[in-house]
Parts: C-alpha cells; structure tokens; sequence
C-alpha cells in the first residue's frame, strides 16, 4: 500500500517536476543567441537601461531599483553604513535590437549576482540568479551555456 501511494504521488507530482525545468530553460536559446550575436552592443552605465525595466521590476517585486555604476561605492552588506548608496551596483549590460540584458550584484547579508533579461516586444522581464564570479560578458555566456542560472523573485 506505501509503495502504491508513492507511486502516485510521483506520478502526480513529475510533471509538474518537468514543468519548471522546461520553464527554466525555454529562454536558453533566445538568450544565448542574443549575448553571443556580433549587433549585440554592451554598456557600463545604469543610465543605459530603459525606464520600462525599471518600473517593470518595481512594480512586480515592489522594490525600489536604484543601481549604482560600475566601480562606484554601494552598500555591499546588510549594514547600512551610508544610508544614501544603493544596495545594487551593476557589472554590465547590453542590447540587441528588441532586447535589454544586465547583470549586477545585490548587497545583503550576502552579496548574490542577478542577470535580467527583457524582452521590448512581449515586455516580458525575467530575473536570473548567476554565479558571483561573473564580472564580465564572457563568464555570463559560460553561466549561461553550463545552465547554470536559476530564476528567482528578487
């Protein structure tokens, strides 16, 4: 009888296993043509990215998105020491034609790295938690070939 109720219970519950990790890869290709394409353009400046991903991320995990720039001071750990530095800094970014990426690193108890990846046409955003070592374009695309990225709610 315990083996039988396992065996349901797995079966019920498989598909929706398949479920997220079709979720969490359906993006692989749309996202590793866009960073690895010669029109990708990058930037290294929060100015570059778009109002709309902004809001989109503000509204959907209702944080206020304040990035610092590459190489500027921000608040790297959960102790505030300067109440005026944003708690986010980013690394990276680029665009090609209908999309956005970038990468940057959130203060906190312990520092994590994110990459987001919006798309201008549908306006979908998503928010991917990568490997702290990324510091530039070629350790994302290796995160992103290796599969080792994981979709998070920020």
């Amino acid at each position: 009888m315990k083996k039988t109720l396992t065996l349901i219970l797995f079966m019920i519950y498989i598909p929706f296993v398949f479920a997220q990790i079709d979720e969490l890869y359906s993006k692989y290709s749309e996202i590793y043509n866009v960073l690895t394409n010669d029109s990708t353009t990058l930037f290294y400046s929060k100015k570059e990215i778009p109002y709309i991903v902004k809001k989109i991320i503000k509204e959907r995990y209702s944080v206020h998105f304040w990035l610092a720039d590459p190489g500027k001071s921000f608040n790297s750990t959960d102790v505030i020491t300067y109440p005026f530095f944003p708690r986010r800094q980013l690394l990276f970014g680029g665009r090609k034609k209908n999309y956005i990426f970038f990468v940057y690193r959130k203060g906190g108890r312990s520092t994590s790295t994110y990459f987001v990846f919006f798309d201008k046409k549908t306006r979908d955003l998503n928010i991917y938690n990568v490997s702290n070592k990324i510091s530039k374009p070629d350790d994302l695309i290796q995160a992103i070939l290796e599969k080792k990225y994981y979709p998070v709610k920020v």
